[in-house]
């Protein structure tokens, strides 16, 4: 039956004209007031139990005061006759979407396009003192879920259906007797909510899983991969504690969806309140208040930064790359779509470049410290051949010996005596004999050959890394690819479009499926749950559905797999191509955005390795410029080879590397 135009009541018996219907849910529809801009009626589709309409009567006796901020708070009751309360009327929200078209990609895209991840955690800060503020009332709203939540273009967050709040007047409790499986804490799953008197505690864990949607791309926190046997559905899983994403993800058994980031993109001061608020708790202030998210979430936003390849991107400045280039480069679906360009960028003229190049000259060859002529022109050291000339000395004190014997023993004349006197002389002459034999200082100078050789093998790589021009040569092959890399961009980008052109009515059907959410409702198998799973899994629209990504989301399986094809197919069957039509505006943007991406990138590369070729050519000009030092360092080198030889062929043998030996 239609109510457009209908007259209701208020409880001064004033008639309200009823307009226009706005939406409807599962308790009512939601109409336009003829004669109030500022306000809506909320008409029910069964007249109001007596403690229903006593609860709103309370409600309104509370006032909305701190709560008008944030809420949108019932005004007045709407009576079909005297004493058949129907309906309340309640603030008009304005310009605002539901939580789940901003987290979603694919609806965030239509209806939030100046959106980023900066702007998600602001939404998310506003989330968490609106449900602050609800707490410091002294209500609770029981049933925290995300048709409950709108969001505006400026980031701001009002609550709606406050009319099934928890509150408590006069000793009395009004109840929340309802709830969504998949946001309701684990002490609350499978339990029968009648009578249940709800706490803050409960409201928290939904708050912290709506934040864990908007941070993480509509992911739920514990929908993933069970590694055991059976089915684990998110219901199951939140009773179990079994974070997807936490630290004990491994110990429990499940794994996260594939392409999905890790906790820590979000900061460690709020990956420990995720823990804190899906882990098992202790005592019953484990999970975090709403004031601990927004002190987090505030230091959150405090830390972020803009991705230096993409200007849709804003992400933890913690982060050595952004986790957002990440997902989309392997989804190869846009996430954000702030600040694209649809127009081509504007492409580096490599002209100064090159100049700049060719301002660094060649090194030229690498000179030479290794003289191979060295070693059979010098002469063995001073000291080698004074050594040499004591040995030679040696034969001629043997004579003088053998002569002066006989002179002094004699046959006839004193023998006794003379052979005394020779043998003292003898004695006498041994250490002149040690002296010029030179052996342990010939040892000595045979044996320093070896440091000799060791040192001029740590020093020789130092001359030739350092003086040598192949690095210089390896940086200008990499300057001139990432120049060729750039040349191609345009074409790259030309052909691309190109592709786009082709593809169109693809393209236009893929823009076309994806104006289609899949229903929580009315396909036999998919519920709110199933979506929440298809959803953590990339899978939003009927544009996402095809039988391999489905039969990989756990619980789908083939039937539901069957069910999703056939209801894209029926919507497929509406489309109709529009040559008229060109590029798609989307898929254009996501082109620029690619090579925008690419460019800067190589540019960015370009840049670094046209510093690295100047710093590179200084630390060659400095290495060359002690090519003294180093040639001295070799002649040490040849000259204690070159002393070892002539002291001892045995050690003339080449030892390896670059010798003074060779001749």
């Amino acid at each position: 039956m239609t109510l457009e135009g209908k007259e209701l009541f208020d409880g001064e018996g004033r008639t309200v004209q009823l307009g226009a219907r706005l939406g409807e849910g599962g308790e009512g529809v939601v109409h336009e007031l003829a004669l109030d801009d500022s306000a809506v009626a909320k008409v029910y589709h069964q007249p109001l139990t007596p403690q229903r309409a006593a609860k709103i009567r309370a409600m309104m006796a509370m006032g909305a005061g701190p709560l008008a901020r944030f809420t949108a708070w019932p005004r007045a009751l709407l009576f079909l006759r005297p004493g058949v309360p129907v309906g309340l009327v309640m603030p008009r929200v304005i310009a605002h979407r539901v939580i789940h078209q901003l987290y979603s990609p694919k609806s965030r895209r239509m209806h939030f396009p100046r959106a980023d991840w900066r702007f998600l955690v602001r939404v998310a800060t506003n989330l968490a003192r609106a449900v602050a503020a609800v707490h410091d009332s002294g209500c609770v709203i029981g049933d925290v879920n995300p048709s409950g939540v709108l969001v505006a273009q400026d980031a701001q967050v009002r609550l709606i259906d406050c009319d099934s709040f928890q509150i408590c007047a006069e000793g009395t409790h009004y109840l929340c007797h309802v709830g969504v499986p998949h946001f309701m804490p684990p002490e609350l799953q499978d339990k029968d909510l009648t009578g249940v008197v709800r706490t803050v505690d409960h409201d928290v864990f939904g708050l912290a899983i709506l934040v864990f949607l908007l941070l993480f791309m509509g992911r739920h926190p514990f929908a993933g991969r069970f590694l055991g046997s059976g089915e684990m559905p998110i219901e199951r899983a939140i009773a179990e504690y079994r974070f997807v994403y936490g630290r004990n993800a491994a110990s429990a058994r499940m794994e996260q969806p594939p392409g999905t980031p890790s906790l820590d993109i979000a900061s460690a001061g709020i990956a420990a309140l995720f823990e804190r608020a899906f882990g098992p708790r202790f005592k019953p202030q484990d999970r975090p208040t709403a004031l601990d998210w927004v002190a987090g979430l505030a230091a959150l936003e405090q830390k972020l930064t803009q991705c230096p390849f993409s200007p849709s991107h804003v992400h933890l400045s913690d982060l050595r790359a952004c986790p957002w280039c990440e997902m989309e480069a392997r989804s190869r679906v846009p996430l954000f779509t702030a600040g694209q360009a649809r127009h081509a960028p504007d492409f580096l003229n490599l002209d100064e470049t090159w100049k700049q190049v060719a301002s660094i000259p060649h090194p030229g060859p690498t000179p030479q410290v290794e003289d191979p002529g060295l070693a059979q022109s010098l002469r063995p050291s001073r000291r080698v051949r004074t050594l040499k000339l004591r040995r030679a000395a040696r034969p001629a004190l043997v004579l003088v010996l053998v002569a002066a014997i006989p002179a002094l023993v004699g046959v006839y004349l004193l023998p006794a005596a003379g052979l005394a006197i020779a043998a003292a002389g003898a004695v006498a002459s041994i250490p002149t004999w040690r002296r010029l034999s030179g052996k342990a200082e010939m040892e000595a100078i045979v044996a320093a050959r070896g440091p000799a050789e060791a040192r001029w093998r740590e020093v020789a790589p130092r001359w030739s890394e350092g003086a040598g021009c192949e690095r210089f040569e390896a940086k200008r092959r990499e300057i001139d690819e990432l120049g060729q890399a750039l040349q191609a961009l345009p074409a790259e980008r030309l052909r691309r479009l190109n592709e786009l052109m082709a593809r169109r009515p693809q393209m236009q059907q893929e823009a076309f499926l994806d104006r289609f959410a899949i229903p929580a409702k009315g396909l036999s198998g998919i519920g709110a749950v199933r979506k929440a799973t298809l959803q953590s899994y990339g899978i939003e629209t009927a544009g996402d559905i095809e039988t391999e990504r489905l039969l990989a989301v756990p619980g789908i399986g083939t039937a539901r797999s069957t069910t999703l094809v056939r209801w894209r197919r029926s919507i497929e069957e509406e489309f109709v191509f529009d040559p008229s039509q060109g590029i798609d505006p989307a898929g254009q943007a996501c082109v620029e955005h690619d090579i925008r991406a690419r460019h800067r990138a190589l540019v960015a590369e370009l840049q670094q390795a046209l510093s690295d070729l100047r710093k590179i050519h200084d630390e060659i000009a400095w290495t060359r410029g002690m090519q003294n030092l180093f040639e001295s360092e070799y002649r040490q080198y040849a000259q204690a080879v070159t002393d070892a030889r002539a002291l001892d062929r045995r050690h003339s043998a080449r030892r390896g590397g670059t010798s003074p030996d060779r001749s």
